[in-house]
């Protein structure tokens, strides 16, 4: 795997930019955030959860676009690509 690329460093970047516009009440933290195969099998979604202290986290689910799918694909695949 590649460390450093310019698109890698840009799905970065949009994760973030997409987690920040989620969090519109003023002590929301993250709690957790990761990609996911969409249940279609075709492409990606951004799974993450936020959390005011004190409260349940709340679940989101955003598309991924799909310029970033050949990223994901190399870097998270699926269970049948793993040679175990």
């Amino acid at each position: 795997m590649e460390l450093y690329s310019p698109i890698r460093e840009e799905f970065f970047r949009w994760c973030d930019q997409t987690v920040l516009a989620a969090m519109e009440t003023p002590g929301m933290v993250l709690k957790q955030w990761r990609p996911r195969k969409r249940a279609s099998g075709d492409g990606y979604e951004l799974v993450f959860q936020i959390a005011v202290p004190g409260e349940e986290p709340r679940t989101h689910v955003i598309p991924i676009p799909d310029k970033y799918t050949e990223l994901l694909d190399r870097e998270y695949p699926g269970p049948e690509e793993h040679d175990h």
